[in-house]
């Protein structure tokens, strides 16, 4: 039987990246500089742009795949990236250009990226013991961890605890896959310090995201954010259904597994007859 166990996660990922970078078509619009470092090709009048998301997105895949010289180059640029915040020991790697109607402003600080990157650098961390890249990813959930109107991701709404992936938005959107990538992250630091201040607020997020699921619940599909016609496309539907299939099993949430089994079964019967079980996307064993 599979199971979370800390080695488990940390010598993988929660889900497989690479499938759905693929199935997303990402790497269609990806470019590499003479660095080999990935930028992304966003519409007009964005263009080529390095986003930090993109480029934790590879260096986590690039774990996955064993290929080390690829994920510390990547980890390498986000380490020279990541900026203190309102000069304290808070950090932030920042996106540096608007992202309308998300962010209209340049850099900004997306929940999504932070955890990412933090997941980044503790596996970096596990690879090396080179105590600089944990306190970076401490770091990183520090400045994640701070209020939106102090410059960081966390929304706090009476018992509900967000952490935003567009935190610029007013009001917030709640955008599902960013939270659970950033709850990710969260996770992944509170495994390796095992500060148990970390594991709180990520039960806090947690409890949000299980009472509140039924603003993303369409029945037999899912909605990308809270927002009533922002229905998720194929590509994050499934990884919406993997994402919280995840994190209910790792939280033992009848609930939002019964949620992601109805979700994965519109999947199968609206999209994709695929025959495989919904396990067959995570890379945490279950």
């Amino acid at each position: 039987m599979k199971s979370f166990t800390k080695e488990n996660i940390l010598n993988s990922y929660y889900v497989d990246l690479n499938y759905f970078l693929k199935l997303s078509k990402h790497y269609t619009r990806i470019v590499y500089d003479g660095n080999s470092i990935p930028m992304f090709i966003y519409d007009a009048p964005l263009g080529l742009k390095y986003n930090p998301t993109t480029i934790s997105l590879h260096a986590i895949v690039s774990y996955q795949a064993g290929d080390y010289l690829k994920f510390f180059k990547y980890t390498q640029w986000l380490l020279e990236h990541a900026e203190n915040l309102h000069h304290s020991n808070r950090k932030m790697v920042f996106i540096e250009f608007p992202f309308p109607p998300r962010a209209y402003k340049p850099y900004w600080a997306s929940g999504m990226t932070q955890g990412l990157v933090a997941s980044t650098m503790v596996r970096a961390y596990v690879i090396t013991g080179n105590e600089g890249y944990l306190t970076c990813a401490q770091s990183l959930i520090e400045g994640m961890l701070t209020p939106i109107d102090e410059g960081g991701c966390l929304f706090v709404e009476g018992d509900n605890v967000w952490i935003e992936e567009y935190p610029l938005e007013k009001p917030p959107k709640h955008v599902l896959n960013g939270l659970i990538f950033a709850m990710f992250g969260l996770y992944d630091v509170y495994l390796v310090t095992q500060n148990t201040e970390y594991y709180r607020t990520f039960k806090k997020v947690f409890l949000t995201l299980e009472k509140n699921i039924k603003l993303y619940d369409l029945y037999l599909w899912s909605r990308y954010d809270v927002s009533p016609r922002n229905i998720a496309d194929e590509s994050y539907h499934l990884l919406n259904t993997t994402l919280v299939y995840t994190i209910a099993k790792l939280e033992n949430s009848l609930r939002l597994t019964k949620v992601a089994k109805r979700w994965y079964a519109g999947y199968i019967i609206l999209r994709k007859p695929l025959g495989l079980g919904l396990h067959a996307y995570s890379k945490i064993k279950i």
